[in-house]
């Protein structure tokens, strides 16, 4: 397979990326984002922070973390790269033809480096929660010894 098929429709002069038939990247879109091709590409270049956020769907962690997106993923980089050039076109450090495929793995690279540490982030929080209203939270820790300077009172504005 391909890495992206391009379909020009002379009629409109519009151009669309992606046969779902044909092209692993479909699978990717489909799998990872609930994207059909072919791909309309309205993006501008140079992605920026927050570039492609209204391609995310509602449960965006949870479908990157399954393993059809994953393989979907990889299937689509094996077909997509084969040289430095395309390397770079599929990290995004070089514009190529379809900017919004560009920004949807860029997404994907982005979600799966952050999803896993929201969990954790969301553990934690559950954790100190619970510690705190258990009465916890201050047990764990040893207390603090002032240095003889501070003197004997402190306070703290919030």
């Amino acid at each position: 397979a391909g890495c992206l098929s391009v379909r020009f429709d002379r009629p409109s002069g519009e151009v669309r990326f992606g046969d779902p038939a044909r092209d692993h990247f479909c699978v990717f879109a489909a799998e990872c984002f609930g994207l059909a091709c072919p791909i309309e590409d309205s993006a501008t270049w140079p992605l920026g922070v927050g570039a492609g956020e209204e391609d995310l769907p509602e449960n965006a962690c949870g479908r990157v973390q399954r393993s059809a997106c994953t393989t979907a993923f990889a299937r689509a980089e094996r077909d997509c790269v084969n040289d430095h050039l395309s390397r770079a076109i599929w990290e995004a450090r070089r514009q190529g033809f379809c900017v919004r495929c560009q920004r949807l793995v860029q997404s994907y690279r982005t979600l799966t480096a952050a999803c896993p540490a929201q969990v954790e982030w969301r553990k934690a929080r559950h954790q100190v929660h619970a510690d705190f209203s258990e009465g916890n939270m201050f047990e764990a820790s040893p207390a603090v010894e002032l240095p003889p300077a501070w003197g004997g009172d402190v306070t703290a504005d919030l």
